[in-house]
């Protein structure tokens, strides 16, 4: 069975909702409790899609996502560590198999998501602004 190698990470539920039996396809929801923080980046084999239907999440150096923003990914990119204040809910999908995980170190990641989260809410434009150290 095509799945998830290694348990669910604490601090996240997955409620699948559909695996497509002939391409192994997973349509699901994820939800990420608040201050949840993955000192680790993430890299999975298959094609990933994801809607953030509730919440907020900074993604290492690539930024931070609000409700209804949306990313597609290819297979094989490195993503993270994550961090988020307020929790998260997302719709996702992955093609040509299901949510696979491999976990490595990012140094630069690790501290940049390890300062912003998850003491205050704080706005891009205030870290544009110099107010805040990322």
């Amino acid at each position: 069975m095509v799945g998830l190698r290694r348990p669910v990470p604490p601090g996240l539920v997955i409620k699948k909702l559909r695996v497509d039996p002939d391409s192994g396809d997973w349509t699901w929801l994820a939800a990420g409790a608040p201050n949840r923080v993955t000192p680790l980046a993430e890299i999975h084999s298959t094609v990933e899609e994801a809607f953030l239907i509730r919440g907020d999440v900074l993604v290492g150096t690539r930024g931070e996502m609000g409700p209804g923003s949306y990313f597609w990914r290819p297979g094989l990119i490195e993503h993270g560590p994550m961090a988020s204040r307020n929790g998260t809910l997302f719709f996702f999908r992955t093609k040509l198999g299901g949510l696979d995980l491999e976990t490595v170190e990012t140094p630069a990641g690790r501290s940049s998501c390890a300062s912003t989260a998850p003491a205050s809410r704080t706005t891009a434009a205030e870290r544009r602004r110099g107010r805040l150290r990322r």
